[in-house]
């Protein structure tokens, strides 16, 4: 069995899962991905800033993160716009992808609205005079080159990505 970072890896058609999982590979679209896409999952042993839980739930696409420090519980309240599951926990993550797939049309659609109006807290109008008012120079840098938020108008310049931002 192969490794990686101390892990197994296993393949997707060794748990037979084949027909039923793909994976894509990378597209040059997040957001476009996030408003087709059912769930996105976070399964990250730590997160700074859960900046794509609030890509995702901008394009109205439900969160299921592990519960982990500095970020997801910042932004998901669960159950409400998307569910949060103790850090490591497959057997919980699991079962939040089961309870998201049986809920009714109703619930999915108000849980969605509640994931769009939670992530239009990161980008309103005091954050982006904030940024127009300070002092020191201002570089924007998102790290998806189609994505664009509110700083990209009040930022000194732009650049695709965080890593472009640097090498400045």
């Amino acid at each position: 069995m192969a490794q990686a970072y101390g892990c197994d890896i296993v393949s997707i058609d060794s748990t037979g899962m084949g027909d039923h999982v793909a994976l894509r590979g990378y597209s040059i679209d997040a957001r476009r991905e996030f408003e087709r896409a059912s769930f996105t999952l976070l399964t990250s042993k730590l997160e700074g800033q859960g900046l794509v839980l609030i890509e995702a739930m901008s394009a109205g696409c439900i969160p299921i993160s592990y519960d982990v420090p500095y970020g997801p519980a910042d932004i998901i309240q669960d159950g409400v716009n998307g569910f949060l599951v103790r850090a490591g926990d497959v057997s919980a993550m699991s079962e939040r992808i089961r309870q998201l797939s049986t809920m009714g049309e109703e619930e999915l659609r108000t849980m969605r609205r509640a994931a769009v109006a939670r992530a239009h807290a990161f980008n309103d109008e005091m954050v982006a005079r904030a940024i127009a008012t300070s002092r020191i120079s201002k570089a924007q840098a998102v790290g998806h080159e189609t994505d664009f938020t509110i700083a990209d108008c009040v930022a000194d310049e732009r650049a695709p990505t965080p890593s472009a931002v640097a090498e400045r």
